[in-house]
C-alpha cells in the first residue's frame, strides 16, 4: 500500500505529461502536468482519444509507424508537434510502451512526455545562427572578387575620362560607367552587412541626405495605405556614421512600422540635432514614428532580442532589430522605444554629430595635385587587370611605378629596390605573401616605405593597433581616392 501511495504521489507530482489509456487508446488518466501543459482539466479528457492533441504536422506514416511497434508489443519514443486547448502548437517528446496483465495481455499504454518546446526554439535559432554564419562567409568571398573586378572597371572607366582631349566635353557613356560602377560597390557593401559580415567604416555623414535615401527606399516599399511623412530638421549637421549601416537601421526601423499597420497609417521619419545638457556633446536623434498596434511591456522588453519576433512564421527572422541595436552600438549610439498596444510605435536614435568634413575648393582636381615625378610606387596586385589600371593611373598623376603580381614578387622587388620605393600599394590577400608579410618584412629598415593596404573586403581586417600608420583602401575605389590614399601617407612619412 505505502508503494502504490508513493507511486501515486510521484506521477500527480511529477514534471512530465503522463497519460494513460485502455488498449483501444480511450483516455483513462492524466497526470496534472498534462492539465497545465495541454490546458484541458482531466475531467475534460478523460474518455477522449490522444488525438484531441493531434496538429496533423506529423504524417500518416508516422502514426502508423507508432502503432505498428505498439501493436508488436513494443515501445515508442519520437517527438509530436501538438496542440493544446487554445490551439497553440508546442513540441512534446513522448515515450509510450504498453502495460500487460498477469497473462501478458496488453491491458493499458502509458505514455510519458515532456514539453520540448524550449529546446525546439533554441535549435531553430542555432541552426539559423549557423546559416547565416555561412552564409556571411559565402557573402564576402563573392563580395570581394566582386569588388576588385567593379575596381578595375572604375579605374579604367577613369583613365578613359581622364584621357580626353583638353576641353572636351566628357562622353556620357564613361559617366555611365563610373556611376554603375559605384553603384556596384554600394550595392555589395549592402549585401556584406545584410549578411552581418561587414564591419563598419565610420565617416562624417549630411543627415538630411542619409533621409532623402531612407525616403526614397520607403515610398517605393509601403503600400498605398500608408503615408510616409519625412521630417528634415537637422539642416547641415552631421553625425559619425557608416552611411549604409545607417540606412540599413533606419529602413529595418521604417519596414517594422509599415508592418505594424497592416490597415494603413502614417509613418513619421525624422531628425534633428540636439545637445543633451549643457557642456554635453551635440548629437543627432532619429526617429521612426508609426500608428500601428503598437507593443505591450512584455514585447518591449524582448523587441532588441535575436530571433524574437511576433510575426507569423514565413514573415519574419526576429533579427531586424537586433541588428539595429548591433549597428548603433558599434557606432557609439543608443536606441529606444516607446509604445503602447494600440498607440503606435516610437523608435528613437541618438548618435555623436561631427563637424562637417573640409571641403575641398571648387575647380580643384585632387588626383593631379599629387604630382611628384621622384616619388616611387610598388604596386603588388594579383588581379591583373586592376594591376595594369592602378599602375596607368599611378604613371598618369606622375608617380614612378613598379609592379608585383604575388607576394613573392613584390618583396623580391622591393629589396632590389629598398632605396627608392616611398609607398607601397598592397592588396591585402596575394597568393605567396600577404600585404601584412610585407610591411613586416621591412619593419626594422632605416629607410621604411609608407604602406596603403587594399581589399575587396569592406573593412580592414586587423587590430589598427597592430598597424598604426598604414591606410587603408576597399574596393571598388576610385583614382582620386587612391590618390589622395598616398598623398596622405607621403604626407605622414613627411611629418
Amino acid at each position: 500500500m505505502r508503494k502504490e501511495r508513493l507511486l501515486s504521489a510521484a506521477v500527480e507530482q511529477s514534471a512530465s505529461i503522463v497519460i494513460v489509456t485502455d488498449p483501444s487508446g480511450t483516455i483513462e488518466y492524466v497526470n496534472p502536468a498534462f492539465e497545465r501543459i495541454t490546458g484541458y482539466p482531466s475531467a475534460e479528457a478523460v474518455g477522449q482519444n490522444p488525438r484531441i492533441l493531434k496538429s496533423e504536422r506529423q504524417s500518416a506514416a508516422f502514426y502508423r509507424d507508432m502503432w505498428k511497434r505498439l501493436s508488436a508489443g513494443e515501445s515508442f519514443t519520437g517527438e509530436f508537434v501538438n496542440l493544446t486547448r487554445d490551439g497553440r502548437e508546442y513540441w512534446q517528446r513522448s515515450t509510450i510502451f504498453p502495460v500487460r496483465d498477469v497473462d501478458g495481455r496488453v491491458v493499458n499504454y502509458v505514455g510519458i512526455g515532456e514539453d520540448v518546446s524550449r529546446e525546439k526554439e533554441l535549435e531553430a535559432q542555432l541552426l539559423m545562427a549557423h546559416r547565416a554564419g555561412a552564409a556571411g562567409q559565402l557573402v564576402a568571398g563573392m563580395a570581394h572578387d566582386f569588388n576588385n573586378l567593379l575596381a578595375s572597371i572604375l579605374t579604367n572607366a577613369q583613365i578613359l575620362d581622364m584621357s580626353r582631349a583638353e576641353g572636351s566635353p566628357p562622353e556620357p557613356e564613361v559617366a555611365d560607367i563610373v556611376a554603375a560602377a559605384r553603384r556596384g560597390g554600394e550595392l555589395v557593401r549592402k549585401l556584406v552587412l545584410f549578411s552581418r559580415d561587414g564591419d563598419l567604416s565610420p565617416r562624417p555623414v549630411l543627415v538630411d541626405a542619409m533621409l532623402q535615401e531612407v525616403e526614397r527606399f520607403m515610398r517605393r516599399l509601403a503600400p498605398a495605405s500608408v503615408a510616409v511623412r519625412v521630417e528634415m530638421e537637422a539642416g547641415g549637421c552631421h553625425v559619425m556614421a557608416d552611411p549604409l549601416a545607417l540606412e540599413q537601421a533606419l529602413v529595418n526601423l521604417a519596414r517594422n512600422g509599415v508592418d505594424a499597420m497592416p490597415r494603413g497609417g502614417t509613418l513619421t521619419i525624422s531628425a534633428a540635432c540636439e545637445s543633451a545638457g549643457v557642456g554635453d556633446a551635440p548629437q543627432v536623434r532619429f526617429t521612426v514614428r508609426d500608428t500601428g498596434v503598437g507593443m505591450d511591456a512584455d514585447t518591449l522588453l524582448r523587441v532588441f532580442d535575436p530571433f524574437f519576433t511576433t510575426k507569423v512564421p514565413g514573415y519574419g527572422t526576429g533579427m531586424g532589430l537586433a541588428v539595429v541595436s548591433g549597428i548603433v552600438d558599434a557606432l557609439g549610439g543608443e536606441v529606444a522605444v516607446d509604445s503602447q498596444p494600440g498607440q503606435g510605435s516610437v523608435f528613437t536614435l541618438r548618435l555623436p554629430a561631427v563637424a562637417p568634413p573640409a571641403e575641398v575648393p571648387e575647380g580643384a582636381d585632387p588626383a593631379a595635385a599629387v604630382g611628384d615625378r621622384h616619388v616611387t610606387v610598388l604596386l603588388a596586385e594579383d588581379e591583373e587587370p586592376l594591376r595594369r589600371a592602378a599602375a596607368r593611373a599611378l604613371r598618369d598623376l606622375g608617380y614612378a611605378v613598379l609592379t608585383a603580381s604575388d607576394g613573392m614578387e613584390a618583396l623580391t622587388t622591393l629589396m632590389d629596390h629598398r632605396s627608392e620605393v616611398d609607398v607601397v600599394v598592397s592588396d591585402l590577400i596575394m597568393p605567396h605573401g600577404s600585404g601584412t608579410d610585407l610591411y613586416d618584412a621591412v619593419r626594422r629598415w632605416d629607410h621604411r616605405p609608407r604602406f596603403v593596404f587594399t581589399s575587396g573586403y569592406a573593412a580592414a581586417p586587423w587590430d589598427p593597433g597592430d598597424f598604426p600608420d598604414v591606410r587603408f583602401l576597399p574596393k571598388p575605389w576610385a583614382v582620386a581616392e587612391l590618390a589622395e590614399a598616398v598623398r596622405t601617407a607621403l604626407a605622414e612619412d613627411a611629418g
